[in-house]
């Protein structure tokens, strides 16, 4: 993984939203390079990690530690899309837990899209 210098704003089209710091750790190991931080307008509270996976440069941010809600998630969307205006796909990835179900049985570790 390689630090290079970081890319315009406008570059960015992948918003990668974490809600534990231990998910953005790992979100931070998946990028193939990651970017030295950009300037943001004060409004923006976010702390982003900026990177690339492939041919995608992806911005990578977390909920505050303890404030899990979806005003929340909704606060730091707003506040990246005010500093990254090219955004085009927004992804929540967390951690998830078990579904039990007598048609579908849900295991920790599989992946869910809804």
């Amino acid at each position: 993984m390689a630090i290079k210098n970081p890319r315009s704003h406008d570059d960015y089209m992948v918003g990668w939203i974490c809600v534990l710091l231990l998910e953005m750790a790992a979100a931070k190991l998946m990028l193939d390079v990651i970017y030295l931080t950009l300037s943001i307008l004060l409004i923006d509270q976010n702390t982003y990690i900026l990177g690339n996976i492939g041919d995608y440069n992806i911005v990578v941010m977390c909920l505050l530690a303890g404030v899990y809600s979806i005003i929340s998630a909704v606060i730091i969307v707003i506040q990246l899309l005010s500093s990254f205006y090219s955004i085009y796909f927004g992804l929540l990835v967390g951690i998830g837990g078990r579904v039990p179900s007598s048609n579908i049985d849900i295991q920790l570790g599989d992946i869910v899209v809804s």
